[in-house]
């Protein structure tokens, strides 16, 4: 079991993921509705999914070492 400085480290870093996936998937979201869908709202979308998954990922994996509860 890992001490608590890095268990506070991992949960600050599941908290920044979601920090990132809150502006990029609201800056998707606003460009769509105020300029309509271009290559940067595309890029936008791609980058929110991209930190779904690593989010997904990071937090699953944390789950199955016990580090972070169910």
């Amino acid at each position: 079991m890992p001490d608590p400085s890095v268990r506070r480290q991992l949960r600050f870093a599941i908290f920044l993921q979601s920090m990132a996936l809150l502006m990029m998937g609201g800056a998707c979201i606003l460009r769509q509705v105020v300029i309509g869908f271009d290559g940067v709202t595309a890029i936008l979308g791609i980058f929110a999914l991209l930190i779904i998954a690593a989010l997904v990922f990071t937090s699953r994996r944390l789950r199955q070492t016990g580090i972070l509860p169910s």
